[in-house]
């Protein structure tokens, strides 16, 4: 279930297990392991995050999203930016 003033939205899958987490907080002080947060530059996202994405295409509310996929661990990491300053954070499982 998702509620419009949550800063955090995180699905399930029907065994209970975490199969993505959203971050659309506006505090500050939240950030991924590397540091990047909410309202950062697309171009800051990148230097962080490497050149090795994937861009996304029809991202719905947003005017462009990228992605990197963590093949190792199963997991993709989507940044999703509104006039090149990042709006949302999305992890989630390959898995599901």
């Amino acid at each position: 279930m998702e509620k419009e003033n949550e800063d955090f939205v995180v699905s399930v899958d029907q065994h209970h297990r975490v199969t993505s987490i959203y971050n659309q907080s506006k505090q500050k002080n939240l950030q991924t392991s590397k540091g990047v947060k909410i309202g950062e530059d697309y171009s800051s996202v990148i230097q962080t995050y490497g050149e090795q994405f994937k861009k996304l295409w029809f991202v719905e509310g947003y005017s462009k999203g990228i992605q990197y996929q963590d093949q190792s661990n199963g997991i993709i990491l989507e940044f999703f930016f509104n006039d090149n300053k990042l709006a949302l954070i999305e992890l989630r499982s390959k898995r599901e």
